[in-house]
Protein backbone atom coordinates (compact mmCIF):
# COMPACT_ATOMS: atom_id res chain seq x y z
CA UNK A 1 0.00 0.00 0.00
CA UNK A 2 1.03 2.96 -0.88
CA UNK A 3 0.90 6.78 1.40
CA UNK A 4 -2.49 7.68 -0.53
CA UNK A 5 -4.06 4.25 0.47
CA UNK A 6 -2.27 4.02 3.97
CA UNK A 7 -3.81 7.35 4.69
CA UNK A 8 -7.11 6.94 3.68
CA UNK A 9 -7.17 3.20 5.55
CA UNK A 10 -5.88 5.63 8.47
CA UNK A 11 -8.85 8.34 8.13
CA UNK A 12 -11.67 5.16 8.01
CA UNK A 13 -10.30 3.70 11.37
CA UNK A 14 -10.56 7.12 12.89
CA UNK A 15 -13.97 7.35 12.13
CA UNK A 16 -14.35 4.41 12.99
CA UNK A 17 -12.61 5.20 16.34
CA UNK A 18 -14.82 8.11 17.18
CA UNK A 19 -18.24 6.07 16.43
CA UNK A 20 -16.82 3.75 18.71
CA UNK A 21 -15.89 6.27 21.87
CA UNK A 22 -19.86 7.74 21.01
CA UNK A 23 -21.10 4.43 21.67
CA UNK A 24 -19.15 3.20 24.63
CA UNK A 25 -20.13 6.85 26.20
CA UNK A 26 -23.43 6.14 25.38
CA UNK A 27 -24.15 2.76 27.28
CA UNK A 28 -21.60 4.07 29.91
CA UNK A 29 -24.61 7.04 30.63
CA UNK A 30 -27.10 4.24 30.52
CA UNK A 31 -25.22 2.39 32.85
CA UNK A 32 -25.75 5.09 35.57
CA UNK A 33 -29.00 6.04 35.32
CA UNK A 34 -30.15 1.67 34.70
CA UNK A 35 -31.49 0.35 37.78
CA UNK A 36 -32.86 -3.04 36.02
CA UNK A 37 -29.98 -5.56 36.41
CA UNK A 38 -30.76 -7.49 33.86
CA UNK A 39 -30.33 -4.29 31.50
CA UNK A 40 -27.15 -3.49 33.41
CA UNK A 41 -25.48 -7.12 32.46
CA UNK A 42 -26.25 -7.03 28.71
CA UNK A 43 -24.99 -2.91 29.20
CA UNK A 44 -21.78 -3.81 30.85
CA UNK A 45 -21.41 -7.16 27.99
CA UNK A 46 -21.59 -4.60 25.15
CA UNK A 47 -19.42 -2.04 27.10
CA UNK A 48 -16.65 -4.67 26.76
CA UNK A 49 -17.42 -5.91 23.15
CA UNK A 50 -17.06 -1.90 22.38
CA UNK A 51 -14.08 -1.68 24.46
CA UNK A 52 -12.19 -4.54 22.65
CA UNK A 53 -13.24 -3.33 19.20
CA UNK A 54 -11.96 0.50 19.99
CA UNK A 55 -8.85 -1.37 21.26
CA UNK A 56 -8.53 -3.18 17.61
CA UNK A 57 -9.39 -0.16 15.70
CA UNK A 58 -6.60 1.82 18.10
CA UNK A 59 -3.79 -0.74 17.12
CA UNK A 60 -4.56 -1.20 13.40
CA UNK A 61 -3.88 3.20 13.43
CA UNK A 62 -1.46 3.05 15.32
CA UNK A 63 0.63 0.11 12.68
CA UNK A 64 -0.89 2.42 9.97
CA UNK A 65 1.10 5.42 11.52
CA UNK A 66 4.06 3.74 11.93
CA UNK A 67 3.89 2.44 8.18
CA UNK A 68 3.21 6.12 7.29
CA UNK A 69 6.26 7.32 9.19
CA UNK A 70 8.38 4.47 7.62
CA UNK A 71 7.98 6.29 3.94
CA UNK A 72 10.98 8.60 3.03
CA UNK A 73 14.57 8.13 2.64
CA UNK A 74 15.44 5.15 4.34
CA UNK A 75 17.60 2.01 4.45
CA UNK A 76 16.98 -1.51 3.56
CA UNK A 77 14.33 -3.30 6.16
CA UNK A 78 13.70 0.00 8.22
CA UNK A 79 10.37 -0.30 7.48
CA UNK A 80 9.99 -3.18 8.46
CA UNK A 81 11.75 -2.42 12.38
CA UNK A 82 9.05 0.44 12.30
CA UNK A 83 6.22 -2.09 12.40
CA UNK A 84 7.85 -4.35 14.22
CA UNK A 85 9.19 -2.08 17.34
CA UNK A 86 5.43 -0.56 17.06
CA UNK A 87 4.08 -4.16 17.94
CA UNK A 88 6.38 -4.44 20.71
CA UNK A 89 5.22 -0.95 22.31
CA UNK A 90 1.74 -2.73 22.20
CA UNK A 91 2.41 -5.94 23.49
CA UNK A 92 4.52 -4.12 26.12
CA UNK A 93 1.14 -1.83 26.93
CA UNK A 94 -1.07 -5.11 27.06
CA UNK A 95 0.95 -6.90 29.29
CA UNK A 96 0.79 -4.06 31.47
CA UNK A 97 -2.26 -4.51 31.96
CA UNK A 98 -2.51 -8.28 32.17
CA UNK A 99 -0.23 -7.52 35.26
CA UNK A 100 -2.66 -5.39 36.65
CA UNK A 101 -5.11 -7.17 35.66
CA UNK A 102 -4.22 -10.79 37.17
CA UNK A 103 -1.91 -9.29 40.63
CA UNK A 104 -3.99 -6.21 41.75
CA UNK A 105 -7.27 -6.61 40.08
CA UNK A 106 -6.99 -3.44 38.05
CA UNK A 107 -9.76 -4.15 35.04
CA UNK A 108 -8.22 -3.22 31.68
CA UNK A 109 -8.50 0.40 30.68
CA UNK A 110 -11.12 -0.48 28.02
CA UNK A 111 -13.73 -2.13 30.53
CA UNK A 112 -14.84 1.34 31.91
CA UNK A 113 -16.95 0.39 34.88
CA UNK A 114 -18.48 -2.90 33.80
CA UNK A 115 -17.79 -4.72 36.92
CA UNK A 116 -15.13 -5.41 39.60
CA UNK A 117 -11.94 -8.18 39.59
CA UNK A 118 -10.21 -9.81 42.38
CA UNK A 119 -6.79 -10.38 42.41
CA UNK A 120 -5.57 -13.88 41.86
CA UNK A 121 -4.77 -15.95 44.87
CA UNK A 122 -1.61 -15.53 46.28
CA UNK A 123 0.03 -18.93 44.94
CA UNK A 124 -2.07 -18.61 41.59
CA UNK A 125 -0.49 -15.31 41.13
CA UNK A 126 2.78 -16.47 41.87
CA UNK A 127 2.56 -18.69 38.67
CA UNK A 128 1.12 -15.15 36.76
CA UNK A 129 3.88 -13.07 37.63
CA UNK A 130 6.84 -15.56 36.53
CA UNK A 131 5.40 -16.09 33.39
CA UNK A 132 4.22 -12.29 32.69
CA UNK A 133 8.40 -11.95 33.86
CA UNK A 134 9.28 -14.34 31.09
CA UNK A 135 7.30 -13.22 28.48
CA UNK A 136 8.33 -9.28 29.25
CA UNK A 137 11.53 -10.63 28.86
CA UNK A 138 10.94 -11.60 25.29
CA UNK A 139 9.25 -9.09 24.14
CA UNK A 140 12.10 -7.22 25.18
CA UNK A 141 14.79 -9.24 23.53
CA UNK A 142 12.39 -8.60 20.14
CA UNK A 143 11.98 -4.74 21.04
CA UNK A 144 15.89 -4.32 21.52
CA UNK A 145 16.95 -6.53 18.34
CA UNK A 146 14.45 -4.56 15.91
CA UNK A 147 14.13 -1.57 17.48
CA UNK A 148 17.52 0.20 18.95
CA UNK A 149 18.41 1.69 15.18
CA UNK A 150 15.28 3.76 15.27
CA UNK A 151 15.69 5.03 19.20
CA UNK A 152 18.97 6.08 17.83
CA UNK A 153 18.21 7.43 14.95
CA UNK A 154 18.71 11.46 14.90
CA UNK A 155 16.05 13.61 15.89
CA UNK A 156 13.82 15.06 14.07
CA UNK A 157 12.11 18.36 14.57
CA UNK A 158 9.35 17.80 11.76
CA UNK A 159 8.36 14.56 13.53
CA UNK A 160 7.69 17.30 16.39
CA UNK A 161 5.17 19.39 14.47
CA UNK A 162 3.50 16.38 13.55
CA UNK A 163 2.81 15.25 16.29
CA UNK A 164 2.05 18.48 17.94
CA UNK A 165 -0.70 18.83 14.75
CA UNK A 166 -2.00 15.24 15.96
CA UNK A 167 -2.07 15.89 19.49
CA UNK A 168 -3.85 19.92 19.08
CA UNK A 169 -6.35 17.67 16.26
CA UNK A 170 -7.60 15.25 19.26
CA UNK A 171 -7.73 18.48 21.88
CA UNK A 172 -10.11 20.19 19.26
CA UNK A 173 -11.79 17.09 19.05
CA UNK A 174 -12.77 16.78 22.62
CA UNK A 175 -13.51 20.44 22.99
CA UNK A 176 -16.33 20.10 20.63
CA UNK A 177 -17.70 16.98 22.44
CA UNK A 178 -17.85 19.30 25.34
CA UNK A 179 -20.28 21.83 23.96
CA UNK A 180 -23.80 21.99 25.12
CA UNK A 181 -25.47 21.25 22.11
CA UNK A 182 -23.06 17.95 22.09
CA UNK A 183 -23.73 16.72 25.31
CA UNK A 184 -27.21 17.55 25.61
CA UNK A 185 -27.93 15.42 22.56
CA UNK A 186 -26.32 12.79 24.41
CA UNK A 187 -27.40 13.57 28.01
CA UNK A 188 -30.32 16.00 27.70
CA UNK A 189 -30.72 19.01 28.77
CA UNK A 190 -28.16 20.64 31.21
CA UNK A 191 -28.53 23.40 34.27
CA UNK A 192 -28.70 26.91 32.46
CA UNK A 193 -25.08 27.20 34.50
CA UNK A 194 -23.15 24.45 33.51
CA UNK A 195 -24.51 25.43 29.53
CA UNK A 196 -23.76 29.57 30.53
CA UNK A 197 -19.92 28.55 32.11
CA UNK A 198 -18.71 26.25 29.35
CA UNK A 199 -20.30 28.46 26.33
CA UNK A 200 -17.92 31.19 28.03
CA UNK A 201 -14.76 29.38 28.71
CA UNK A 202 -14.76 27.25 25.36
CA UNK A 203 -14.58 29.17 22.82
CA UNK A 204 -11.36 30.26 24.58
CA UNK A 205 -9.76 27.22 25.57
CA UNK A 206 -10.78 26.70 21.24
CA UNK A 207 -8.62 30.03 20.32
CA UNK A 208 -5.56 28.75 21.96
CA UNK A 209 -5.53 25.32 20.44
CA UNK A 210 -6.16 27.03 17.01
CA UNK A 211 -3.41 29.70 18.05
CA UNK A 212 -1.10 26.69 18.88
CA UNK A 213 -2.28 24.65 15.59
CA UNK A 214 -1.12 27.23 13.51
CA UNK A 215 2.15 27.63 14.83
CA UNK A 216 3.17 24.25 15.53
CA UNK A 217 1.93 22.33 12.12
CA UNK A 218 3.96 20.08 9.82
CA UNK A 219 3.70 22.67 7.56
CA UNK A 220 6.08 25.23 9.50
CA UNK A 221 8.92 22.44 10.02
Amino acid sequence: MGIKDLSEKKAELENRRLQLRRRYEELRARLRSSSDEIEAYKLQAEMLDVGRALGEVEEGIRELEARLRSFGPSDFGRRHESVILSGCLTLERHLKELRDTLLKGNPPESAGIAGKALPLPEEESEYAKRMLDELQAEVEALKERFGQRLIDETPSLSLTYMWSSVLLGKMEGVVESLKPSSLERKYGEMPLEYREFLEKKLPRIQERIAELRRRYTTAKA
